[in-house]
C-alpha cells in the first residue's frame, strides 16, 4: 500500500480492511483498528 500510495496508484484497502470493517458491521463484531487504517491510507490516497 505504501508503494501504490507514493507512485500515485489504488490502494487495495478497501479490499483488505475495508473488508474485515464491513464484514465486522454485518456480524456486530467492532474492529476499530481496521477501521482507523481504513481512514488513514483513505486520507493519505487523497493528498
Amino acid at each position: 500500500m505504501l508503494q501504490d500510495t507514493r507512485a500515485g496508484r489504488p490502494t487495495e484497502i478497501e479490499a483488505i480492511n475495508g473488508a474485515v470493517v464491513r464484514l465486522g458491521q454485518k456480524l456486530g463484531v467492532a474492529t476499530p483498528v481496521n477501521a482507523e487504517i481504513t481512514r488513514q491510507v483513505r486520507a493519505l490516497a487523497q493528498k
